[in-house]
């Protein structure tokens, strides 16, 4: 079955077609749960999030004016809906500024992440954006994960391209200190 855009299910629902809907939960839905988890660290948070954030869109789909794409403006219901919901803080270990690292530095764990499989880079990814605030840890995940632009990630969070900015290069620097103290720890493993 061919798929239509998103516009067209928006419409379709609008109309009174309601099933138009769950062709776009089915294509939101794991993105939706992703960012949420994102926010809420809990898989059972995030899915309560993004069954919400679903409902939500759904009464205020009258509202939507087709500005922005579906995607986004969901997206932001699910972002608004995960803070709500946490309202909390998460600390993390490294101050800024000892995230300032040297371009060797950078250079040396870039090189160390090359030489690894597929399948150990993302295991290292991911634990990297673990330790980050949700906050870093979503922004980076939207803009390369996800390959959101910083204008959709605007949309998205209501911060400004400016912040947005600020927090994916100070989130690269906290990711990169990580991996450099992971793999260096990893590689005197290694040779021991």
């Amino acid at each position: 079955m061919e798929t239509q855009p998103d516009y067209y299910y928006v419409q379709q629902v609008l109309c009174g077609n309601t099933a138009g809907y769950t062709v776009l939960v089915e294509k939101y839905k794991h993105l939706a749960t992703t960012l949420a988890f994102k926010i809420t660290g809990n898989k059972q948070d995030a899915e309560e999030v993004a069954q919400d954030a679903f409902v939500k869109a759904f009464r205020a789909l009258p509202g939507f004016r087709s500005e922005s794409k579906f995607s986004t403006w969901l997206y932001r219901i699910v972002y608004n809906s995960a803070i709500s919901k946490t309202r909390r803080k998460i600390s993390f270990a490294v101050s800024l500024e000892d995230a300032d690292l040297t371009e060797t530095e950078l250079e040396q764990v870039g090189l160390q992440m090359l030489n690894l499989q597929t399948a150990e880079q993302s295991k290292y990814i991911d634990l990297a954006l673990s330790q980050l605030p949700a906050h870093e840890n979503l922004l980076l995940t939207l803009f390369y994960l996800h390959e959101k632009s910083v204008e959709e990630i605007k949309e998205i969070t209501g911060l400004s391209k400016a912040n947005i900015k600020v927090k994916l290069f100070r989130g690269r620097q906290k990711m990169y200190l990580y991996l450099q103290g992971v793999l260096k720890h990893e590689w005197k493993e290694i040779i021991r």
